[in-house]
């Protein structure tokens, strides 16, 4: 290799902080982030339950590279957490069936998990009885506890991971809003904060890692131009103070409804032993449409962007319309969402939960088949697109973007050379002991 090679990485949440990490990993290489906000980890990254999700829930046939970056990706968050002090209430997680035919659903999670590589003492299942002796205010006919789950904040994280990026000489260039791709060497056009003057950077390798606006910035590369985005507005409610101890665990429900992305009310417990209960699935028309008003964007209505067919045969499905007015319902009132957690928490008061937590929204990509399950990774010309790198994508964030940067070294679209100095800082030194499968490549 003659000179130095220069990557972009676009989107400073915690998915590209990930991936800048491993990248300032090649010597040789001069890494970037750009960021259309004023500092990293802004939006999802910030705005999520903050569990770090064990996969037993996760198809390992329909969602394999999320559930082993998952799986793996907890032993690297619980070791960067306790290296650096962070946030880490391992409080574990019991889901349960509603119904008798759910149990069914989870008796399947345990066989799941153990695919996933849940170690077979960190899961349990549990009947009616043994629920109720763990937890008194829970009334199910079955459940699976999964015992690690663990309770953290993403941003406190992501922005760990991105003071350590500096440190190894890892560049950021915030307000700095990517607006275009040329293919000549991948020429970036970019604006500077509210700027109108366009400004350029060229570069050898690119990653989209923008979250929500990837698919706008593939599409603006010519990129999978058959998908479509559907925003959805996850929201939650405050259980009071005194209500402290109620449950000692997060308690999720089997979903009704798994094709699609509205997923039942949980009651999750906050790294401080703080209780809420959501998120709800609100349909919404833009990545920053938050209840407590919009984001940086000035941009109305993108849902309306092409391809518009995914998303009019979604309008189109009556179940999925029954299901956004659900939704809908219990974002205009407290008593209508905690109803819902009634079902299986049925000591909860509505009148317990009156202030409003954040919300945060997710976008998910949809073709004509329907919502689609897994990560997409498209390499077009040396640029990279991550596409609907959802839940639990905070979670899998450490060992995906290892995947992705070995998948970078093996298709030879960057190289290491070991003339120069290694990095200054470094973190997940035996991320390869905790591999045991075969080896995944993205793309």
């Amino acid at each position: 290799m003659i000179g130095e090679r220069v990557a972009v990485v676009v989107g400073g949440g915690i998915l590209g902080n990930t991936i800048a990490y491993w990248l300032s990993h090649l010597r040789g290489t001069k890494v970037f982030v750009m960021e259309k906000e004023r500092d990293t980890s802004i939006h999802t990254t910030s705005r999520n339950t903050g569990m770090v999700h064990r996969p037993f829930y996760m198809n390992p046939q329909k969602k394999k590279v999320l559930a082993t970056s998952a799986s793996i990706s907890y032993y690297l968050w619980k070791e960067f957490a306790s290296s650096h002090n962070l946030p880490w209430n391992e409080v574990g997680t019991l889901e349960v069936a509603k119904t008798e035919e759910q149990v069914k659903t989870i008796e399947k999670y345990e066989k799941w998990a153990l695919i996933n590589g849940v170690q077979e003492n960190q899961i349990s299942i549990l009947n009616r009885e043994q629920i109720r002796e763990i937890e008194r205010n829970v009334s199910a006919p079955g459940g699976i506890l999964s015992k690690t789950d663990t309770s953290t904040d993403y941003g406190i994280l992501s922005n760990k991971i991105a003071e350590i990026n500096k440190i190894n000489g890892v560049r950021y260039l915030f307000n700095s809003r990517v607006m275009d791709i040329r293919s000549e060497k991948r020429t970036l056009q970019y604006f500077i904060d509210d700027s109108t003057t366009k400004r350029q950077m060229t570069c050898d390798l690119l990653i989209n890692a923008a979250g929500n606006r990837s698919l706008d910035l593939a599409h603006r590369d010519g990129t999978a131009l058959d998908k479509s985005v559907m925003y959805f507005r996850g929201e939650y409610w405050k259980v009071d103070e005194n209500l402290k101890g109620f449950v000692s665990r997060n308690i999720y429900s089997v979903a009704d409804n798994p094709e699609f992305p509205f997923l039942d009310p949980h009651l999750i417990v906050r790294p401080n032993g703080t209780l809420e209960i959501g998120p709800n699935a609100v349909p919404v028309s833009g990545p920053e449409f938050y209840r407590e008003g919009m984001g940086k964007n000035k941009e109305f209505f993108p849902i309306l962007k092409r391809p518009l067919s995914p998303k009019i045969n979604l309008l189109l499905n009556p179940q999925f319309i029954k299901l956004a007015m659900g939704e809908w319902k219990s974002s205009l009132s407290q008593r209508e969402m905690i109803g819902r957690v009634n079902s299986f928490i049925p000591n909860m008061d509505f009148r317990k939960a009156k202030v409003r937590g954040f919300s945060g929204i997710r976008g998910s990509l949809v073709d004509k088949h329907g919502f689609v399950p897994e990560t997409i990774v498209q390499n077009k010309e040396n640029c990279l697109h991550v596409l609907n790198y959802n839940s639990p994508g905070a979670t899998g964030s450490p060992y995906f973007s290892y995947l992705l940067y070995n998948s970078i070294l093996k298709n030879g679209l960057l190289e290491d050379n070991k003339g120069q100095d290694h990095i200054s800082h470094e973190i997940w030194k035996d991320v390869d002991s905790y591999n045991t499968k075969s080896e995944l490549l993205l793309f």
